[in-house]
């Protein structure tokens, strides 16, 4: 289930207590994270990241209620813009209940189907 957090630094608060540690600032430094803005959507946020060609990328990343954090698309965008766009559309599909998140698949899918 997604998280439905007043901010990223509330999120980031929760990930560390329950032990987690996908913010530390050893592992951000491993894979060249940047925070990018705030949490959108009570859940959404992006990440600036080193793609496995050391490109930088943008990623969109998933607040759990758990405190965990899942990739939606992992340093899948070339722009700022680009990531921006899919987050919007993503916000909305989640807050419509056109799509969510299947925690027996542990991905995304899509919940309505269209004509």
């Amino acid at each position: 289930m997604l998280g439905n957090y007043k901010s990223l630094s509330q999120f980031r608060q929760f990930n560390y207590q329950q032990g987690n540690h996908w913010f530390d600032r050893d592992t951000m430094k491993m894979f060249g994270t940047r925070l990018i803005g705030d949490m959108l959507g009570g859940c959404v946020f992006i990440t600036s990241d080193h793609d496995y060609k050391r490109d930088r990328k943008y990623s969109i990343r998933l607040a759990m209620a758990s405190g965990s954090v899942y990739s939606y698309a992992f340093a899948h965008y070339d722009t700022l813009r680009d990531a921006r766009k899919e987050v919007k559309w993503l916000v909305g599909a989640l807050a419509s209940g056109e799509v969510a998140y299947d925690p027996n698949k542990c991905e995304i899918v899509v919940t309505t189907l269209f004509d």
